[in-house]
């Protein structure tokens, strides 16, 4: 989870490459990975989101996060859907 930080703390300039996370949420509003705050630059590449069925989206995105790639990742096991982007109307 990257928490709702203003622009200077959040966590920007982040690469995870070739990893897995695994029931990492909750089906109330859980997420594998949950991009909060004015967070930017981030890249997931060649990863495997898996819900197990347990939790709501593999990627959540909120309204201030920017710059957030995907380069051959992979989702299943997610309740609602695989990307949740609250920055798309």
């Amino acid at each position: 989870h990257f928490r709702p930080e203003s622009e200077p703390m959040a966590g920007h300039r982040n690469t995870f490459v070739d990893c897995t996370i695994t029931g990492n949420g909750s089906p109330e509003a859980g997420a594998g990975i949950r991009v909060d705050g004015a967070t930017h630059d981030l890249v997931f590449r060649r990863c495997a989101v898996e819900g197990d069925g347990r939790q709501r989206y593999g990627l959540s995105i909120g309204p201030l996060a920017s710059d957030v790639t995907l380069e051959g990742v992979t989702f299943e096991g997610n309740l609602s859907g695989d990307v949740y982007d609250e920055r798309e109307p």
